[in-house]
């Protein structure tokens, strides 16, 4: 078998696993937007998936800096600077771009990437109840919001 077909599951759940990246993508992109209302006041009504595209970039950012710590030097900053470029290419242009979702996307994505990064997380990532636990808190948690915006 090659490294291809090895790998049942795509990259993004091979790092963390399906439930936990899942939650972090969750709660960095709700962390994004939550920091983008606060700073544009309550007459700002732009909520969108975008900021979660870019949380994700920081998760992922984060990441590669956490796995070249063995390496200080330039080559931490190289996943920053990526992401820092994917912001610049796509999340900046266009007359109706939330430039401020996707930066606090980004930051939020970076920042819980790091934290989940440093914390001892890894014995979790196999664990199956831990999996399904952080999946079933995610479906709950869209579920609830998606019900109390529309009961609204």
């Amino acid at each position: 078998m090659t490294g291809a077909e090895e790998a049942p599951f795509p990259v993004c759940t091979q790092i963390s696993g399906t439930g936990i990246g899942l939650l972090s993508v969750l709660l960095s992109a709700a962390t994004g937007n939550y920091i983008n209302t606060l700073i544009h006041g309550p007459g700002h009504i732009s909520i969108g998936f975008s900021t979660a595209v870019f949380s994700i970039i920081g998760l992922l950012s984060a990441h590669q800096i956490i796995e070249h710590k063995r390496m200080p030097g330039v080559r931490m900053l190289v996943p920053l600077m990526a992401g820092a470029g994917l912001l610049a290419m796509l999340g900046s242009s266009g007359v109706r771009t939330d430039l401020g979702a996707h930066l606090f996307g980004l930051v939020a994505g970076l920042v819980l990437g790091i934290l989940f990064g440093l914390l001892p997380t890894r014995r979790f990532k196999n664990s199956p109840f831990v999996q399904t636990c952080c999946l079933l808190i995610s479906i709950f948690a869209v579920l609830t919001c998606w019900n109390m915006a529309l009961a609204t």
